[in-house]
């Protein structure tokens, strides 16, 4: 046993991961307070090391730590209490740890530079536009250092960064100062003039339609918070409000005068147009399935073109802008009204859609050079007429009867309109198939079956039409049935004319079925698989079900338990009636299992030990406490090159130690230390 520690605890050194690295980091935030911390702070700048003057203090911040210790290599230059002050006592440089956790710390140099005796900065006045900037110099006493600070007195007229960047911000004047920790002031006279009168800025003609408003729009450049009033040559032919807002009364001109407040001015020759005579709308009657809606659009003779519309009977449609939605089955109209007076109705019948109705295609996938029909199928809406368009035209196009043409490489969307609703089809375009392939060259089926078939292309795609020349066998589409028995050949083509062959071996029909079993106790979740045998020279493509699907779900020859109690069974049939059934007993997921090895309790790392020579085999058979008559487990090794797992055996391969993990279908498992010699 005590060998048998010590392998365990080898092996949990090598267990042990590298630890994931730290990514703190320390940051200095515009107040000068230093944050530790392992992800980005906002406003904060990354540092390294850390300049300080005698006798200056900082603040050093732990993010998200409770109570992190603070220690420093030299006490006597730098020191740092339990709170994060950090206080320079004189010069020199120091190591600061700041430990985040118990064995993890992050390192920040500290210089400690005597006080500077003199500051100057580069300029002592200067004056700024409104906007514009300049960005500060300063000089202090050589192999000195102090942290700074700058300010502004009046930050309304111009603002300061930590950099020394000034901004003018309004006509004003103020002093932006710079500071030492250590008591050292200068100065800058900063002016910012008033800037010169604006200037407006707009279009000399303009043009709108009686009855209706237009914006008119300007611009003040230059000038300082100015503001701008309009008025009206004539308002009898148009008035104009403050937001420039022209609300055109009656055909004529006007000109509309637009006065700065310090004198800068802009003219407008306005023109009104006639209002709309004559209001056509698109279509005279309207034909729409409730749901479905469509855009509605008019002309005009004169005027804009701009226009309102509404449906008499709002219960049966309404109008939102100028898209009309049809709500319910009846008959109303629909009135367009154009500025002015001029108006005009359309009928408008709205009835409900039939279940049985819609457009198909044949495929969304086509090859260049093919072509489909889009059809309409069900019962069709009199007077509703069928639009369709490509959204790619470039890729496949498509004619008013609903022919569709691939023509190059590409996606696009079909879109077809028919009666206000919108059906959409993703078309994809490829190549066209340098051939085709079967995946099974040789196929086997019973008298009377029925299969799917699926060629595949080779390089592109393309529709593929099936045949066969002998009466044995019917297609239909994709569909093939074996009627009788004997050997054929199955074709499959492209539009170009090449394709791929398909042997087909039709048998007699299964007369018996064998299951290779006939009952099954299987544990809650986990999957059989169920063979099953023919009479010589028989054949049948198989059916399952399940007598009880809560108990249990089979396809094609697989069986999973769902409960965890209860019997039932799984039937297998084949087309011509041909039936067996395996009975099925639900029993408990299994919860623990047994190897039949040695015994190991080290702290729940291995629960079993073996010892192997290389090149010796032993078998892994779990032993359960319930009836199954079958259990789905794994053997996995986690050391292959010493001991591997095999066909649910455990082969020793060169000396040494491995874990072994015996588990099953539901998470249970044991692991095993195995000592090959």
């Amino acid at each position: 046993m005590k060998k048998l520690c010590c392998l365990l605890a080898c092996l949990a050194l090598m267990c042990l991961g590298a630890a994931l690295a730290d990514n703190w980091q320390f940051w200095e935030k515009a107040d000068g307070t230093i944050v530790l911390s392992s992800r980005s702070v906002e406003g904060g700048e990354v540092i390294t090391a850390l300049s300080l003057g005698k006798g200056e203090t900082r603040l050093i911040e732990v993010e998200g730590v409770y109570r992190p210790e603070f220690h420093t290599n030299r006490y006597y230059i730098a020191r740092v209490d339990e709170g994060g002050v950090l206080t320079t006592e004189q010069t020199g440089d120091a190591r600061i740890s700041v430990y985040y956790d118990d064995k993890k710390h992050a390192d920040l140099a500290v210089k400690v530079l005597k006080n500077p005796s003199k500051l100057e900065i580069d300029k002592t006045a200067m004056e700024l536009q409104v906007g514009e900037s300049y960005q500060l110099r300063y000089r202090m006493t050589k192999n000195t250092y102090s942290s700074l600070r700058w300010y502004s007195t009046d930050e309304q007229v111009a603002l300061v960064d930590r950099h020394g960047k000034v901004t003018g911000v309004a006509p004003g004047e103020c002093q932006v100062y710079l500071e030492t920790e250590n008591g050292l002031e200068v100065k800058c006279d900063v002016t910012v003039p008033l800037p010169a009168p604006a200037q407006v800025i707009t279009e000399k003609y303009a043009e709108g339609y009686a009855f209706e408003s237009t914006l008119l729009e300007y611009e003040l450049r230059g000038g300082w918070q100015e503001t701008v009033a309009l008025a009206s040559s004539d308002e009898s032919i148009l008035t104009v409000d403050e937001s420039g807002r022209v609300a055109c009364l009656k055909q004529g001109e006007a000109v509309v005068t637009l006065a700065a407040s310090r004198g800068g001015q802009a003219q407008v020759y306005f023109t009104v147009l006639p209002a709309a005579s004559q209001v056509i709308p698109e279509k005279g009657i309207y034909f729409l399935y409730t749901g479905g809606s469509v855009k509605l659009n008019v002309r005009t003779q004169g005027g804009s073109g701009a226009f309102t519309a509404s449906c008499q009977d709002e219960e049966t449609a309404r109008v939102e802008g100028e898209t009309l939605y049809a709500l319910k089955q009846g008959i109303s109209s629909v009135r367009f009204d154009a500025p002015g007076g001029a108006y005009a109705e359309s009928l408008l019948i709205v009835r409900d859609k039939p279940e049985n109705t819609a457009l198909k295609l044949k495929s969304d996938e086509m090859a260049v050079g093919e072509t489909q029909m889009l059809s309409l199928e069900g019962d069709a809406f009199p007077g509703a007429e069928i639009s369709v368009y490509s959204t790619a035209p470039g890729v496949f196009s498509v004619d008013k009867r609903g022919r569709v043409a691939a023509l190059s490489k590409g996606d696009g969307e079909l879109v077809a309109e028919v009666g206000g609703l919108t059906f959409r089809y993703q078309i994809k375009v490829g190549k066209l198939a340098a051939g085709l392939e079967f995946g099974e060259k040789e196929t086997v089926l019973g008298a009377g079956d029925s299969i799917i078939l699926s060629a595949r292309h080779i390089d592109g795609a393309g529709e593929i039409t099936y045949s066969c020349p002998d009466a044995g066998v019917k297609i239909e589409g994709d569909c093939l049935t074996a009627l009788s028995p004997g050997e054929y050949s199955v074709s499959a083509r492209l539009i170009s004319g090449s394709g791929a062959e398909m042997k087909l071996t039709v048998c007699p029909a299964a007369s018996r079925l064998t299951p290779a079993f006939a009952e099954a106790s299987i544990g809650e979740g986990d999957t059989l698989e169920i063979p099953v045998s023919f009479e010589s020279g028989e054949y049948s493509v198989l059916s399952w079900l399940s007598a009880d699907e809560k108990l249990a779900k089979v396809s094609e020859g697989h069986l999973t338990v769902l409960a965890s109690e209860g019997s039932s069974y799984a039937e297998v049939s084949t087309a011509q009636g041909v039936k067996a059934r395996i009975a099925i007993n639900a029993l408990p997921a299994p919860t623990e299992f047994d190897l039949g090895f040695v015994k190991v309790d080290q702290g729940g790392l291995f629960t079993d030990y073996v010892s192997l020579n290389a090149g010796e085999s032993i078998n892994v058979t779990p032993g359960f406490s319930q009836p199954y008559t079958h259990v789905t487990y794994t053997v996995s090794s986690f050391d292959p090159g010493v001991a591997k797992a095999e066909g649910g055996c455990i082969v020793g391969v060169k000396a040494g130690v491995a874990r072994v993990k015996v588990e099953t279908y539901n998470g249970v498992k044991r692991e095993i230390l195995v000592e090959v010699k």
